[in-house]
């Protein structure tokens, strides 16, 4: 019976307890369900990989205005007295309404500003990155007064000088100087029998030795008959050549006889043969008779040459050859035409490709790359020029880093030293401590140190080395093993020959990196200074960050240092710092130490302690031991005031 109740009973509370769970399933899904909805509506955790948008408020300076100390410098024979300051092509035309408008039409990107001191004269100086070798060419060419004679720079600069101006061109770049107060010669007209007395001729000296002289010949030139050139002629014109609107932009070059010839650089020979038929029918639409006639475009004859008549009666013949469109414009059609026989016609793609590498093969005296014609070591052999857009080409895999440390250039040849050859890889880095950065960031632990340029050391029969805003690799025994150790079936002797010869080459102002003063002198480890462009130590807001390791007490210590323009920049810096150490670490400790604000963090197992004082963020790393660490960045920052430079 009581077995038959119990039954019962359960049976009675079945709907019940049914009902219980039913309503408890549901609560369940529902309250998951809100969840998941509360979930998806809330932001994202912050990722610790995620960049901080506060972090992007300023946006990251070009290589030009990182290289800005060393396009316009500073030194006691040419004293900055402000700037560098970068700026806008529109900026420029507010400052300089000539300049701007004309360096708009050579595809001026930026121009950076200075002002200067020679000899007690106040001076201006303005350095303007255009669209390639040509433009800065044209520019320059543009700007040069009537009556200014051909200077010349540093090395073998290409330059102008007048009475109170003087202005050069180098790769992309044009720069012009001005006296703001004549001197004393100019003002006298006098011949500058002492160049070296005259501040214009000073200035122009010392502001293009920062520049390697690149970027001619021009493929045109090979092109551009030689009989009847008129000497410094050749120019390059962004405005349409006779008004012809199809020509320009074009290389124009004055010859004998009021004859002119133009050269006008397509992308290839399809697009050289439309340029001509755009030319041709543009000049029949001016052509007044020949409208009146109901004429068409001139006709283009079996040697791709076509002949038409200017507004002012001289005759004008065009061909295209290869990706080129020559024009010539004479007197006479006879005369115009004996001009373009003088261009070559057979095969004109090769052999225009040929002229160009011959002048190429042919560097500068004084230039990056010496010409050596000896026994044992002769060359260089043919140069090749890599910009950022084609380093990859010849370093892949490397070139990401080097491009981290803003690369401008590579200039690429192979000298002959006896029956083998040595490769010669010349970094232009954009200045100094790029130069050594990459440099650093090379070498390997085992490396050999040898004594040329302002560092260097031997890998196998190579040489590596840096000074100024270079980094050069002289690898003996062929290109493989770029960046390692070389094959060492070279001669070390002849490397380090002709890494001297290069080195001697090279412009370099001779200072000091500043960090290598501002650094503790004491207990520093021999060669362990370096330099990191960005990202130091895993942090992305640590840039342009010297460091060097220490041996104190018998215990390891790394240190580091960086600059600002300014305190505020400095302490945004240091707040940076310190919201990374709360969210990944442990703040112990703040202090202020002889007017410099100390920072102690511990983090996994080990301790920063960092400071700010004036412009300057640094202090210790990593350390193991804290009071140790505490202790030598505080007597750092109570010693740095004495040791800060400008």
């Amino acid at each position: 019976m009581a077995s038959s109740a119990r039954w019962r009973y359960t049976r009675k509370n079945v709907p019940s307890l049914e009902k219980a769970i039913t309503l408890l399933v549901v609560l369940v899904l529902a309250g998951l369900g809100g969840l998941f909805a509360w979930d998806m509506k809330r932001p994202p955790p912050a990722s610790p990989f995620a960049v901080d948008d506060k972090l992007l408020s300023e946006a990251a300076r070009p290589a030009e205005a990182v290289a800005a100390n060393y396009l316009l410098p500073s030194n006691q024979n040419a004293k900055r007295t402000a700037g560098p300051t970068v700026v806008s092509t529109a900026d420029l035309s507010e400052r300089d309404t000539s300049l701007g408008r004309i360096a708009g039409q050579y595809k001026a990107k930026r121009a950076i500003l200075a002002n200067y001191e020679v000899a007690g004269v106040k001076a201006a100086a303005v350095a303007i990155d255009t669209g390639g070798p040509e433009w800065a060419f044209g520019l320059w060419f543009a700007r040069k007064p009537a009556q200014a004679k051909i200077a010349g720079g540093a090395g073998s600069i290409q330059a102008w000088q007048g009475e109170t101006s003087a202005g050069f061109w180098a790769g992309t770049y044009y720069v012009e100087l001005s006296l703001e107060q004549p001197s004393a010669s100019a003002s006298a007209g006098s011949a500058r029998e002492t160049p070296a007395a005259d501040p214009l001729a000073v200035l122009l000296g010392e502001v293009s030795r920062a520049y390697v002289p690149h970027g001619r010949p021009f493929a045109a030139e090979a092109l551009l008959p030689a009989e009847g050139l008129k000497a410094d002629s050749l120019r390059f014109a962004a405005d349409a050549a006779f008004g012809v609107e199809p020509l320009k932009p074009a290389f124009v070059a004055e010859y004998e006889a009021e004859a002119r010839v133009t050269v006008v650089t397509c992308g290839s020979a399809d697009a050289a043969r439309t340029t001509l038929k755009a030319a041709l029918k543009a000049l029949a639409s001016t052509d007044p008779e020949g409208e009146s006639a109901g004429t068409a475009s001139p006709q283009i004859d079996a040697k791709g040459r076509a002949m038409a008549s200017l507004a002012d009666g001289r005759a004008i013949v065009l061909q295209a050859v290869d990706r080129f469109v020559i024009t010539a414009v004479a007197g006479q059609a006879e005369q115009a035409t004996a001009l373009l026989e003088q261009v070559p016609q057979a095969t004109p793609g090769g052999q225009v490709a040929a002229a160009a590498a011959v002048n190429q093969a042919k560097p500068k005296a004084d230039g990056p790359l010496p010409k050596l014609q000896e026994a044992d070591l002769s060359g260089p052999d043919t140069i090749r020029r890599f910009n950022a857009d084609t380093l990859y080409e010849k370093i892949d895999g490397k070139a990401q880093l080097y491009l981290s440390y803003n690369f401008a250039e590579l200039l690429f040849t192979t000298y002959t030293a006896g029956a083998s050859s040595i490769d010669v890889y010349v970094y232009d880095m954009s200045q100094a401590d790029n130069a050594f950065g990459i440099y650093k960031a090379e070498e390997g632990e085992n490396a050999e140190a040898v004594e040329v340029g302002r560092g260097g050391y031997a890998s196998g029969a190579s040489i590596f080395f840096w000074k100024g805003k270079h980094y050069v690799n002289i690898l003996a025994g062929g290109e493989e093993g770029h960046g390692e150790s070389a094959s060492p079936s070279g001669s070390r002797e002849l490397a380090m020959k002709l890494a001297g010869a290069i080195a001697a080459q090279l412009p370099d102002a001779g200072q000091n990196l500043w960090a290598e003063q501002i650094l503790p002198q004491a207990d520093r480890t021999a060669g362990s200074f370096e330099f990191r462009k960005s990202d130091a130590f895993g942090l992305d807001f640590l840039k342009d960050v010297f460091s060097a390791q220490y041996k104190v007490g018998g215990k390891d210590l790394t240190l580091f240092v960086l600059r600002q323009p300014s305190q505020e920049k400095a302490e945004e810096i240091l707040k940076q710092y310190e919201a990374f150490a709360g969210k990944y670490g442990k703040i112990l400790g703040r202090e202020d130490v002889a007017g410099a604000k100390v920072l102690l963090i511990e983090s996994s197992g080990t301790y920063d302690v960092v400071f700010l004082k004036d412009k300057y963020f640094g202090g210790a790393t990593a350390a193991d031991d804290r009071d140790l660490a505490k202790s030598v960045v505080t007597k750092w920052a109570q010693d740095l005031g004495a040791a800060q430079t400008k």
